[in-house]
């Protein structure tokens, strides 16, 4: 079920995840709450809205709704400076960085020390925004798995294996006309990644506005986004037997965010 990565943080981990939850530039908004979800928030999503491989899809082609994910929701931070956003974990003013540097210390000798995954959705429009997707893991991927080969491999093999999905529960005609008809992305095949990865965190900056398609709908739609519900996931294709069933890395849903909002970061510094 989705919501387990979002219930089932350590404990002695769980206040610096909530902190870090609670703030930002958009707000969170927590599975138990009755209350519909406020515009300019984000919050989980269920699993089963996207579809990934089955267990036997090699041979059936058949796709299987989501179930559980591997990380633990984490954080949402949405961005905009005066050139493009990078390496946001090691600017100075990186809030999530600042965070887990907090619980490394407090936590040095505990056993399940945290690593965070990002995922900085670059736009490319003309105030460079950002949308960072933040997800934490508490104990090491399994010797041999794709996600310990996928952190560890070089960026051509992260690049074969990295996937968005991604779904509109609620936007515009014309957003579902452009982005509509294309809900799976290899991302790494298509748009131009850097991969940072450093002993507590692995940072993906994927620049959405390097492929032409895109860089045309963002233009048309960015000032629509007060309008749209956005749904994404992100996956490791997998691509032989024993990498099947897939599962899903992390996922977020965007409520109707307002760019006015973004947070000004200065990337000279």
């Amino acid at each position: 079920m989705a919501e387990a990565p979002e219930s089932q943080c350590p404990p002695e981990q769980r206040e610096w995840v909530d902190e870090l939850r609670r703030s930002g530039p958009a707000a969170h908004h927590p599975l138990s709450s009755a209350a519909p979800p406020p515009l300019n928030s984000w919050l989980c999503p269920p699993g089963n809205v996207f579809s990934i491989r089955s267990a036997d899809y090699l041979h059936s082609k058949v796709k299987t709704p989501g179930g559980h994910w591997l990380l633990h929701p984490l954080a949402f931070d949405f961005l905009q400076s005066q050139s493009q956003i990078s390496h946001i974990m090691k600017h100075p003013h990186s809030r999530v960085r600042s965070a887990l540097d907090a619980a490394l210390r407090s936590g040095a000798s505990a056993p399940h020390q945290p690593f965070v995954w990002v995922f900085n959705l670059q736009l490319g429009n003309r105030t460079h925004h950002s949308m960072v997707l933040y997800f934490v893991s508490f104990s090491p991927p399994p010797p041999g798995s794709l996600m310990q080969r996928f952190l560890d491999g070089n960026d051509s093999f992260r690049n074969s294996r990295l996937k968005g999905l991604v779904n509109f529960p609620e936007a515009p005609w014309l957003v579902q006309t452009l982005v509509g008809q294309r809900p799976v992305c290899m991302i790494g095949k298509y748009l131009k990644c850097k991969y940072i990865r450093e002993k507590n965190y692995m940072e993906v900056d994927i620049d959405v506005a390097s492929l032409s398609l895109n860089r045309t709908a963002l233009s048309l739609t960015f000032g629509l986004l007060h309008l749209v519900v956005t749904d994404i996931a992100f996956v490791l294709e997998a691509t032989r037997p024993e990498e099947l069933p897939e599962c899903i890395l992390g996922a977020t849903r965007l409520m109707k965010l307002d760019p006015s909002t973004a947070t000004h970061i200065d990337m000279s510094l």
